[in-house]
C-alpha cells in the first residue's frame, strides 16, 4: 500500500513558511514570534493565507483524482 499523501498546509503554517527568515531573528524562536504575530493579524491579513491554503488543498485534491 503506498503511503498516504501529505496533508496540505494550513493558513498558519503557510504564514510561518513565508515569514520564517524574518521570524528567525526574533528572540524566543520562530514559533513564539509567529504565534504572537498571527494573533495580531487582522482577518483580512489572515485571509491571504487562508486563500493560499485553500488553493493548495484544491490542487492536491485534483492531483489525487488524476492518479
Amino acid at each position: 500500500m503506498p503511503p498516504a499523501p501529505a496533508r496540505p498546509l494550513t493558513a498558519y503554517q503557510l504564514y510561518i513558511r513565508v515569514n520564517k527568515e524574518r521570524l528567525a531573528a526574533a528572540a524566543g524562536g520562530v514559533l513564539a514570534a509567529a504565534a504572537a504575530e498571527w494573533k495580531g493579524l487582522s482577518d483580512a491579513e489572515k485571509q491571504r493565507y487562508s486563500d493560499l491554503a485553500r488553493q493548495q488543498h484544491q490542487q492536491q485534491q485534483q492531483q489525487q483524482q488524476q492518479q
